[in-house]
C-alpha cells in the first residue's frame, strides 16, 4: 500500500480509537449493590428508573406492590418511597415507567394489556417527598 492511501486509513483508525476511549471514560462506578442486599429485591417486578437532577435522587418503580423507591443517587442508600394514595389499575402492572422533569416533578404510568377495556394512567407527584399525594395527570382508553 502506498503512503498516500495508508495515511487516511491510519488517521481514521486513530480517530475511532480516540472516540471509543473517550466514550468509555464517561462512565464511573459510584456505588454498587451486593447480591441479596437490594432493599426491594431483584425481581421482574423492578421496572422503570429515573434520576431526579433537581435533588440527586434515583427513583425506581416496582410493579407488583406498587411502589416507587427513592434512593440517594450518590450513595445508593434507600431514603424513602412515594405515597401511593389513589394509585390503581393497569392490566399489566399498576406502575411501569417513571420520568422526572428538570424541576423535580415525578410522572409514572401503568401498563395496560387491552387499550379498549383498561385505562392507561399517568400519575403526577409535584416532588419526590414521601408525603406528596399523587394526582392523575391523564386517564383514558384507546379509541377505535
Amino acid at each position: 500500500m502506498n503512503k498516500r492511501k495508508l495515511f487516511p486509513v491510519l488517521a481514521i483508525a486513530a480517530c475511532l480509537l480516540l472516540m471509543v476511549s473517550s466514550a468509555a471514560a464517561q462512565f464511573t462506578e459510584v456505588w454498587k449493590v451486593s447480591a441479596g442486599t437490594w432493599p426491594m429485591g431483584i425481581t421482574s417486578a423492578t421496572r422503570g428508573a429515573a434520576l431526579n437532577i433537581s435533588n440527586g435522587h434515583y427513583l425506581v418503580t416496582n410493579r407488583d406492590l406498587p411502589r416507587i423507591y427513592v434512593f440517594n443517587a450518590a450513595t445508593g442508600v434507600l431514603l424513602d418511597s412515594l405515597t401511593m394514595t389513589g394509585i390503581s389499575g393497569g392490566g399489566g402492572s399498576i406502575l411501569q415507567d417513571i420520568e422526572i422533569t428538570a424541576d423535580g416533578v415525578v410522572y409514572a404510568s401503568n401498563l395496560i394489556l387491552n387499550g379498549l377495556t383498561e385505562d392507561f394512567k399517568i400519575y403526577r407527584w409535584t416532588n419526590d417527598s414521601a408525603t406528596t399525594i399523587p394526582t392523575v395527570a391523564f386517564a383514558g382508553k384507546v379509541k377505535e
